[in-house]
């Protein structure tokens, strides 16, 4: 009679056994499976910051037909074959820059680690903002020699931006080397230690709302595997 006991107390223990490990198995299964979707929708997030760098190539792409047209017009010298060549080394800046960004969002494979994940999203966001500021911020002067081509190219060589502009050019120079030195003043003192809220804003701002968005998802991923 024990030795019945015993088997029929070894049986029930392994069909306990058979039943947790299968429990356990599922409930692995399902966390897999919903580290995956959360990992994706962090992914997904990305998609306008896809779009804006394509859209940024085919505006680097104008850039560069601009330039190239207005240069080939003054290749004898002068202000204007200097303007078609910097908006011509505007576009090429513009699509390196959109492809130097894409080329680091492609890293984001969501079957990596969330430490893989957070290094190369933080490289990201490193070249979305040097990326920004190099594109961006030279419009402060940019904008001269965009118009003085722009305009000679569409009005067929028949108007002179820079001549008409005169003595004045030089106030509008001094207008962005002025700008373009707040800007950096602004930058560097919003980033002091003094000013935690200030530079957190700043930074969320430089980096766009898609990147913010996006770490704040593999923020939510980090804490669901922890858990």
């Amino acid at each position: 009679m024990d030795a019945n006991q015993d088997l029929q107390f070894d049986e029930l223990k392994r069909a306990l056994n058979a039943v947790t490990e299968r429990l356990s198995s599922d409930a692995r299964e399902k966390h897999a499976l919903q580290r995956v979707r959360k990992a994706k929708h962090f992914r997904r997030s990305l998609w306008p910051l896809y779009l804006g760098q394509l859209v940024q190539i085919v505006f680097g792409i104008l850039m560069i037909l601009l330039g190239v047209a207005g240069w080939t017009q003054h290749r004898d010298g002068g202000w204007l074959l200097w303007s078609g060549i910097i908006v011509h080394a505007y576009g090429v800046a513009c699509i390196i820059a959109a492809g130097m960004l894409l080329g680091r969002l492609s890293s984001l494979d969501p079957t990596q680690a969330v430490t893989d994940l957070q290094h190369k999203l933080a490289m990201a966001r490193k070249t979305y903002v040097i990326g920004g500021m190099v594109v961006g911020l030279c419009w402060w002067l940019f904008w001269i020699p965009f118009m003085a081509t722009g305009i000679d190219v569409l009005t067929h060589g028949k108007v002179d931006f820079l001549s008409r502009m005169g003595a004045s050019i030089w106030i509008c120079i001094a207008v962005g080397v002025a700008g373009l030195c707040a800007t950096a003043w602004f930058h560097r003192w919003s980033r002091q230690p003094s000013r935690p809220g200030l530079k957190r804003a700043m930074e969320d701002a430089v980096t766009g709302g898609t990147l913010v968005k996006a770490q704040k998802n593999l923020d939510a991923l980090k804490a669901f595997e922890e858990v």
